[in-house]
């Protein structure tokens, strides 16, 4: 018997692998590839670990698309994902750099649906090539919803 698999995690394979070919087209004017990973806590009604990271592909030197792990404690279920995300860097500043960031992830265990993610914060240059981030945003997961807190590095190649 032939197994078919939800078609929420095909779109998410699909969206990973598009990204994936991404990283690898090549741009010499600006830098790369950024890597990012950050960890911090997750509240709605009681407060809850989670961490993410992601690789990115530069389109150019204010956006930037690519890749995300998370993983996150929802309602006391532990829910990993992965999928594609979106990175904007605001042209204000010049050592304090504000960004928004998007992301659809789909579970990779068991659970049902999409983990939406969208927030900003402030990338904190230390040099020319990493950052210290601070980033705050909001989630929905079938009926939870949630604010997010987290603090994080990025390194750029």
């Amino acid at each position: 018997m032939k197994q078919y698999y939800p078609i929420h995690l095909n779109l998410s394979f699909f969206f990973v692998t598009l990204s994936s070919l991404l990283l690898l087209i090549q741009s010499p004017s600006h830098a790369l590839l950024s890597f990012t990973g950050s960890l911090g806590t997750t509240v709605s009604g009681e407060a809850a670990f989670s961490y993410d990271a992601n690789a990115f592909y530069h389109i150019d030197g204010q956006s930037w698309l690519g890749i995300r792990y998370s993983q996150r404690d929802l309602d006391s279920v532990s829910l990993p994902t992965l999928g594609p995300s979106l990175w904007v860097r605001l042209p204000l500043g010049s050592v304090i750099l504000p960004y928004a960031v998007a992301s659809v992830n789909s579970p990779l265990n068991d659970e049902k649906g999409w983990l939406w993610d969208a927030g900003g914060g402030i990338d904190w240059k230390n040099g020319k090539y990493s950052s210290i981030l601070f980033q705050g945003g909001y989630e929905w997961y079938r009926s939870h919803r949630a604010w997010y807190a987290h603090v994080g590095l990025l390194l750029e190649f």
